[in-house]
């Protein structure tokens, strides 16, 4: 009876492994490599603000190919050949380049492009250590709801407070410098930081109780 629960586990995983295993991915290989944030500058290089915001940097990892380029070039590889033409702006020439090779992707296809050369050693590590967490849980945890636990007092406070409050910090210290400073807005956006914090931290207590209260029941009915 075991084994066959253990198959109906290892058939039913896929469905979120496969599209958790992808986002690790591009986790671990944006702390190594900044490869997600080298494929938007490439793709937000279509944007004439940004495009112009940008117009004396390089990507963040300039070694990393051009997402959609053909050939498989990099952003410094591109600069060099470039160079190497007399009267040619190395640097407005691959900026150029780029824009015509993400054109035509959309930014999910881009990301997806960005990490698939990641190091072999890192993506075995990943998706094994993921796998074995899901059927490490499967296995372990005997409700669903508190998977549920989990996930709403993580993605609600997310998205209801701490997103809100931290990208508005982060706007305004990027581009709000040049306009008068609005109070209110702040302290409104340090609130909802305070709330999330407070709100994660009552709903991951709620839910890891939940978790040892389930399992003391489990080990002693009485």
């Amino acid at each position: 009876m075991q084994i066959s629960f253990m198959i109906v586990i290892a058939c039913h995983i896929p469905f979120i492994f496969f599209s958790g295993k992808e986002g690790l991915c591009i986790i671990v290989d944006e702390l190594d490599r900044k490869s997600i944030s080298s494929a938007l500058w490439h793709k937000l290089q279509a944007n004439q603000t940004f495009a112009e915001e940008t117009a004396n940097e390089v990507p963040p990892n300039p070694d990393l190919p051009v997402p959609g380029n053909e050939r498989g070039q990099t952003f410094n590889e591109i600069v060099e050949e470039e160079g190497a033409k007399p009267g040619v702006d190395p640097r407005s020439s691959a900026v150029k380049q780029s824009k015509i090779a993400t054109q035509m992707m959309s930014t999910v296809q881009t990301n997806r492009l960005a990490y698939k050369d990641m190091k072999t050693l890192y993506y075995v590590l990943c998706v094994l250590f993921f796998y074995g967490v899901q059927i490490g849980m499967a296995i372990i945890i005997t409700d669903i709801a508190v998977v549920f636990d989990f996930a709403s007092a993580i993605a609600i406070t997310c998205l209801a407070f701490l997103f809100p409050g931290m990208f508005y910090k982060l706007a305004w210290k990027k581009y709000g410098q040049s306009k008068p400073r609005n109070s209110c807005d702040h302290a409104w956006a340090v609130a909802f930081l305070i709330i999330g914090v407070c709100n994660f931290c009552l709903g991951m207590y709620s839910s890891v109780n939940g978790v040892i209260e389930t399992a003391s029941k489990s080990v002693d009915p009485e």
